[in-house]
């Protein structure tokens, strides 16, 4: 048996960009040869019975091992959820019925190397995903290296787009993401999360944080260029659009009953050695879009007690702003978008709070006015902190945290609202909304259905990505001249303002960033006025 000092599992399924991320892995010499070495297809099994010389299912594991373990101990191994069955038997087997075991991968991979490591590659764009693993198992082209002539050629180019297999397919790629999560949080492990999207965009960057993970040194690591080629094209982006266009029209009609057709996983490809291909360029960026064509994220608030506590969609007015002359605060589009950003939770009781400047909680005191027990504030950490207990257990899709704030732009005089960031896809305690006095002996009412929370989901590791840097505006001559022509753009309608009849007094404030042009009347990409979020609909039983 080969000795391992270190094991992973890449946890993924079909359409993530797995293989470019094995292959990447393996191309440092330190982080073993992750392959799909085990599955549930016969083809694919016999593959790497073949080429490891396999004869007996008792030496299928070990000399796995041998093939996936790089000279310093590391071994990788690929794994798509549907061939959790496969991994399972070779490892029995190899443990002669795994005695003392509770079956699950985890504790069979304990048994057999130690403590595994795991890597999940997910996709955020589930609906191309499910183009793409619609695309490649029906025509055979998994991989850009995959020859595109032939029977295989003339499969993709006479594929037909076919709403309901679409359909079924984006339904399986999101129940694999439920399922390795629900895995991980079984076994309460430390995973690492990729996301596709941003591996192919920070490619090198991505593998090196990877190694960090697994406390591999990265010092003198050469990562080579991938040699997959993007597979998504005009034709993906084409049908992505007419499925989103599809799925809004049958979103106003009548469902029709009856049991919804089991989705199969279709086979997945070998690990084969193609040749290698050119470097691929960079993909690129999607434009966002609204929220009617994106297919739904779920975020549910499960209830803690029969006392319901108002839970209601962020909107864009603010009492202060509509009391500034002609509503002038509302051209601040900037701040309209954050008003709406989230959801909030609602004040359940009427009461006053004074904090007299001590430390401990009882030096804060709270006077309810209305509302019956329970309350929803108290007194816990000290030094003029406010709790409110929200009543909710959120949860949100893997690999969202929720920002936690105060109500965007809803000040309050001698008291401030604090901030956190939650975890939300996998804990199974709630949060608390705190708020700290900035007053002493200073009283504070709270009044009933005010907010006192705000809730936005935000994807996890996304601000990792960013690498932030300072340059001279110089630096860019086309954006250094546009800001030129703006300001001087902005001072002339200033000055402008005290002519009496003027255009300017005639317009009142320049529109550039609220229309969404430039200075040059050159339209934005893309420009948001306002935010159509969701109301939380009530399925409590």
């Amino acid at each position: 048996m080969t000795a391992t000092s270190l094991n992973y599992v890449i946890c993924t399924a079909p359409r993530t960009g797995s293989t470019l991320l094995a292959e990447a892995l393996a191309s440092t010499g330190r982080a073993g040869r992750p392959n799909e070495y085990f599955d549930i297809y016969d083809y694919n099994e016999q593959f790497w019975r073949r080429t490891l010389q396999i004869v007996d299912d008792r030496d299928y594991v070990d000399r796995v091992l041998a093939a996936g373990t790089t000279a310093n101990g590391v071994f990788g191994v690929k794994l798509l959820w549907h061939q959790m069955p496969a991994i399972l038997a070779k490892l029995k087997a190899a443990l002669d019925g795994a005695a003392g075991s509770d079956g699950t991968l985890h504790e069979l991979l304990r048994q057999k190397i130690g403590e595994p490591r795991y890597i999940w590659l997910r996709r955020q764009n589930k609906l191309t995903q499910a183009i793409s693993y619609y695309r490649a198992s029906r025509t055979g082209l998994w991989r850009s290296v995959d020859t595109r002539t032939g029977p295989h050629e003339v499969a993709d180019r006479e594929l037909p787009f076919d709403y309901k297999l679409i359909e079924r397919y984006l339904t399986l790629v999101n129940q694999f993401d439920v399922l390795w999560h629900e895995y991980f949080r079984r076994h309460r492990v430390k995973v690492l999360m990729i996301f596709y999207e941003n591996f192919v965009q920070s490619y090198e960057a991505t593998v090196l944080r990877a190694l960090d993970f697994l406390d591999i040194a990265s010092d003198g690591v050469v990562v080579a260029p991938p040699r997959l080629q993007r597979q998504a094209d005009d034709r993906s982006a084409e049908w992505e659009q007419r499925f989103l266009e599809m799925r809004k029209a049958a979103s106003q009609k009548p469902v029709a009953s009856g049991a919804a057709a089991e989705a199969k996983p279709p086979p997945a490809p070998p690990e084969t050695k193609p040749p290698a291909q050119k470097p691929r360029p960079a993909p690129a960026r999607r434009k966002a879009t609204a929220r009617s064509k994106e297919p739904a994220m779920p975020l549910v608030a499960y209830s803690l007690s029969a006392h319901r506590t108002g839970l209601v969609t962020a909107k864009p007015n603010r009492d202060w702003m509509d009391a500034t002359p002609q509503r002038f605060a509302y051209r601040c589009l900037p701040m309209v978008m954050a008003n709406q950003a989230g959801w909030l939770i609602l004040n359940r009781h009427k009461f006053a709070v004074t904090w007299n400047g001590g430390a401990e909680p009882t030096t804060l005191k709270i006077d309810f006015l209305s509302g019956e027990n329970p309350r929803n504030a108290v007194s816990i950490f000290g030094s003029g902190v406010l709790t409110f207990l929200v009543g909710y257990l959120f949860r949100t899709p893997p690999g969202y945290n929720l920002y936690v704030h105060g109500p965007a732009n809803l000040p309050k005089d001698g008291i401030a609202p604090l901030e956190g960031i939650v975890e939300s896809d996998w804990t199974e305690s709630t949060f608390t909304m705190n708020w700290k006095v900035t007053r002493p002996n200073h009283p504070i009412v709270f009044e009933v259905d005010e907010p006192i929370a705000m809730i936005t989901p935000m994807p996890r590791h996304e601000l990792e990505r960013f690498a932030p840097e300072i340059r001279n505006l110089s630096q860019d001559p086309e954006l250094e001249a546009l800001h030129r022509e703006w300001a001087a753009s902005r001072q002339r309608h200033n000055a402008d303002l005290a002519i009496p009849n003027s255009e300017a007094r005639k317009l009142g404030w320049q529109r550039h960033y609220m229309r969404g042009t430039s200075i040059r009347k050159d339209p934005a990409p893309e420009h948001q006025t306002n935010l159509d979020l969701s109301d939380f609909a009530d399925k409590r039983a």
